[in-house]
């Protein structure tokens, strides 16, 4: 995730807890008799409350999303991660090995097996990072390979942080898929 990313989703989760919360504090000033200082008070404590709620949030995602990962690499932070995973073996095997790897995901469910087509859809269930994650593969016969298309994003696409949780995900899997 870039810098403009970063501060892309620094402003969206700014703007969803603290308008709420900035409004919800005006209209407290306001009851409590502050007439004048009901909007001043409500868009400075939204914006005080929302520059915390989207600092600690997005540090924690970070923090999360790179004990994930176990190289020095820098890992990718955004909610849907995609991987493409070259596998030496022929493409029933791989189908085999790709449905066997969703094992490895916690509360994991196939919800279709597509043998024809390639496909293969998954739900991980609701867990305190995400409301639930789709894992989606798509898998290619090439000459003497089988390609292997993962995906994994949270299920409520509202999500703006999983806090590792897709990246842990495609992560477990690709090991699984490299190991076995």
């Amino acid at each position: 995730m870039n810098r403009f990313q970063m501060n892309h989703l620094f402003f969206k989760l700014l703007l969803m807890s603290g308008i709420p919360f900035g409004f919800l504090m005006g209209i407290m000033s306001f009851h409590m008799g502050d007439n004048a200082g009901a909007i001043r008070n409500g868009i400075l404590s939204g914006l005080i409350f929302g520059t915390l709620v989207s600092y600690i949030l997005i540090s924690l995602h970070k923090s999360l999303s790179r004990k994930v990962v176990s190289d020095a690499s820098m890992p990718d932070f955004n909610n849907h991660q995609v991987r493409r995973i070259v596998m030496a073996i022929p493409f029933e095997q791989a189908f085999s090995r790709c449905i066997e790897s969703l094992k490895t995901v916690n509360r994991c469910r196939i919800i279709l097996q597509d043998p024809d087509n390639g496909e293969i859809r998954a739900r991980a269930g609701l867990n305190w990072k995400t409301w639930g994650d789709d894992i989606n593969f798509k898998l290619t016969q090439e000459t003497d390979s089988t390609v292997v298309e993962l995906s994994s994003r949270s299920s409520a696409r509202s999500t703006l942080v999983d806090f590792g949780k897709n990246l842990d995900n495609v992560e477990r899997i690709r090991r699984f898929l490299h190991d076995h």
